[in-house]
C-alpha cells in the first residue's frame, strides 16, 4: 500500500480510502473522492489515480475500499507546516499551563540561537540568548526528525489495554495534581484509583474552559515497569528530583551532542527514550506533585525553577469488538475534520500529551 496520510485534495481530512488502481494508492478522503467521481461523470472522462495517473477499476463507477486504520507516514515535527504563523502541534509549558500553538517567529528565534550556539561550541549560551520559556523549544527542534508514531507504538501496551471496570481516557492536568494532593503517600499503591479520580476531577475543573488535555493518556503502569524505564534512562527514582530526572532524560536523547544531534543520533533510539520518559514522568506526577514536587530541586515555582514542555498529538485507536484491547492505528498533529475527538465501541480518537 502506498500513498499519504492526509487527503491531497482538501488537506483537511485524513486520507481514508484505497483507490482501485494497480498500486491501491491512498491519497483521498471519501468526500473528495466522491466529488472527483461526480466531476468525471459530468465531463464523461476517465477517472484516474492522482498519484500514478492510471485508470481505476470500474472507471467512473469505481468503488474505493475503506482504509482509515493504517498509518503510512511518520509523525514528525519536522514535516509539519505552519498554518499562517502557528504550527498545529500545540505545546504545554510551565508545568501544565497551556500555551497554544507554537508560533513561527519563536521557532525562527530558537533556530538562530541554536546556530550561534553550535558555532561557539557551548550550549550554555542558549539561556543567554533566549527567554526562559523559549529554551524549552530547543529540545523540540533537536528531536524534530523523531517519528513520534514510533514513540506511541512503544507505549501501546500502556495506552491500549482494556480496563474491565472503567476506562480512563482523559486525565486532566488539574486532576493529576489534585489526585496527588489527595494521597501522595499512597499514590504508588493506589495509582489506578487516584488516576481515575484525578482524571474525573480534572475534566470537571476544566469543563467549560476549553479542551481537556491528557496529562497521561495511558494507564498508570506497575512500579516494576517504571523502574525498568528509569533504569534505561539512567534515572534513580529514589534519589533524583523531577528536574534532575528530566535533565538525565534529555541528555540521554540529544543534549550531549547539540552540534549535530538532530542529524547523527539514532532516531529509533530517541523514540524509545521518549517513550521511557512518559511513565517515569507519570510516576513523578503521581507521587511527587504538590508540596513534594515543589520542594524537590529545581521544580515548581521555587528557587531555581525550570519549565517543562509537552506536545499534543491526536491518536486513533481501533479494535474488533468491545471485549478486545485497543490497537494504535494512526497519529497526527492538529485537527482532522473527518476524525474529530470521539469515543466509539470499536474506534476512538483521543488527544495525548507527550512530555519532553
Amino acid at each position: 500500500m502506498l500513498g499519504d496520510d492526509w487527503c491531497v485534495c482538501c488537506c483537511a481530512n485524513l486520507a481514508d480510502i484505497l483507490l482501485q488502481c494497480p498500486s491501491n494508492h491512498r491519497i483521498y478522503c471519501a468526500g473528495c473522492f466522491e466529488r472527483l467521481v461526480e466531476d468525471a461523470r459530468r465531463a464523461r472522462r476517465e477517472l484516474k489515480c492522482g498519484k500514478c495517473m492510471r485508470g481505476l477499476k470500474g472507471g467512473r463507477y469505481s468503488m474505493p475500499i475503506s482504509c482509515v486504520e493504517v498509518q503510512l507516514e511518520a509523525t514528525r515535527i519536522a514535516d509539519v507546516y505552519a498554518d499562517g504563523k502557528a504550527y498545529p502541534w500545540e505545546v504545554l509549558l510551565d508545568f501544565g499551563s497551556p500555551q497554544g500553538p507554537a508560533d513561527l517567529d519563536t521557532m525562527r528565534s530558537v533556530r538562530e540561537a541554536m546556530r550561534k550556539c553550535q558555532a561557539s561550541g557551548s550550549r550554555t549560551k542558549l539561556r543567554e540568548q533566549l527567554p526562559e520559556m523559549d529554551v524549552e523549544y530547543v529540545f523540540l527542534e533537536l528531536i524534530k526528525t523523531v517519528n513520534l508514531h514510533e514513540v506511541l507504538l512503544h507505549l501501546e501496551p500502556l495506552m491500549c489495554r482494556a480496563m474491565p471496570l472503567a476506562e480512563v481516557t482523559t486525565l486532566g492536568v488539574a486532576g493529576a495534581i489534585a489526585g496527588a494532593f489527595l494521597g501522595p503517600a499512597v499514590a504508588v499503591v493506589a495509582c489506578p484509583i487516584l488516576a481515575a479520580a484525578g482524571g474525573m476531577l480534572g475534566d470537571a475543573m476544566v469543563r467549560g474552559k476549553g479542551r481537556a488535555y491528557a496529562i497521561v493518556g495511558w494507564q498508570c503502569p506497575e512500579h516494576t515497569v517504571v523502574n525498568e524505564c528509569a533504569e534505561r534512562l539512567g534515572i534513580n527514582l529514589d534519589v533524583d528530583g523531577f528536574m534532575e530526572a528530566r535533565e538525565k532524560f534529555q541528555q540521554r536523547v540529544v543534549w550531549e551532542e547539540l552540534e549535530d544531534a538532530a542529524e547523527t543520533k539514532d532516531a529509533s533510539q530517541h523514540a524509545a527514550y521518549i517513550a521511557d520518559w512518559q511513565p517515569v514522568r507519570n510516576f513523578y506526577a503521581a507521587t511527587l506533585c504538590g508540596p513534594y514536587l515543589r520542594q524537590s530541586k529545581g521544580c515548581g515555582d521555587g528557587p531555581g525553577s525550570q519549565k517543562e514542555v509537552g506536545i499534543y498529538i491526536n491518536v486513533m485507536k481501533v479494535r474488533g469488538s468491545p471485549n478486545e484491547d485497543w490497537k494504535l492505528a494512526r497519529s497526527w498533529f492538529g485537527s482532522a475534520m473527518n476524525a474529530p475527538v470521539s469515543d466509539g465501541d470499536t474506534q476512538k480518537v483521543e488527544v495525548y500529551t507527550l512530555y519532553l
